[in-house]
């Protein structure tokens, strides 16, 4: 990206690379990427989830499927909601700082959806 901070709806700064750092220690993301832009209310996440966490929430919850279809999964979705939200508000952010929609991203073959390997990343991960 080319900017870091961009002036939300009320002219706060909303600094995204903080967002995603707080984003990170959610144990459902592996990586992810947060969105906002001038003059909008909040901002919105996509994220790369981390194959064993879902796996595992997946079958104490009683769901079956392939890491892909799980990742569509509603229950799913909002489990890592949760808990990428509580870490925001554990990390401090405010209201308009916390990602208010989350999308889960995977490759078409289960595998993550960025990487060196796609060409959807470079080699130093940017």
């Amino acid at each position: 990206r080319k900017k870091d901070l961009f002036k939300g709806e009320n002219g706060e700064y909303v600094s995204l690379s903080k967002v995603e750092a707080l984003l990170k220690l959610s144990p459902y993301v592996e990586m992810p990427m947060v969105y906002g832009r001038t003059g909008a209310k909040s901002v919105i996440a996509l994220v790369c989830p981390q194959k064993p966490a879902i796996m595992e929430f997946a079958s104490k919850s009683g769901l079956t499927g392939t890491f892909g279809e799980l990742c569509k999964n509603p229950g799913v979705v909002a489990e890592v909601s949760k808990s990428c939200v509580k870490q925001c508000k554990a990390g401090g952010l405010n209201g308009f700082e916390i990602p208010t929609a989350l999308s889960l991203v995977v490759g078409p073959d289960d595998s993550p959806a960025w990487s060196p390997d796609n060409e959807m990343l470079t080699t130093t991960l940017k």
